[in-house]
């Protein structure tokens, strides 16, 4: 993905489904919604704890084994998916929030 996609400020909403990334678009950070779900994601970078305005993500159907600390940091976040990734030992400081809708499906999060 082109880092000038961080030019568009007033993205709010995007859906990048099935693209094979293997990297997370660190370069837009004034997102409400993302939608990465059926890629290649093995890691989230610590800079996920800038997304500050981000309310939905859905990492569904990745690679992911693990959440940054960083991650506490996405204070607005009230709806996150997960399921169909390898997440092991989902910490219980996530689940502090009360507005949060976490899926996390613990048949395919081991």
């Amino acid at each position: 993905m082109p880092e000038s996609i961080g030019n568009l400020v007033n993205l709010e909403s995007l859906f990048l489904s099935k693209n094979q990334l293997g990297e997370f678009p660190e370069s837009i950070r004034n997102l409400r919604a993302l939608t990465l779900l059926n890629n290649q994601l093995t890691e989230l970078p610590e800079s996920i704890g800038n997304f500050v305005n981000l309310e939905r993500l859905n990492l569904s159907g990745n690679r992911l084994t693990e959440l940054p600390v960083e991650f506490e940091q996405l204070t607005n976040l009230e709806y996150l998916d997960l399921t169909n990734n390898s997440i092991e030992g989902f910490s219980n400081r996530y689940m502090g929030r009360e507005m949060i809708q976490y899926f996390i499906n613990s048949y395919f999060n081991r």
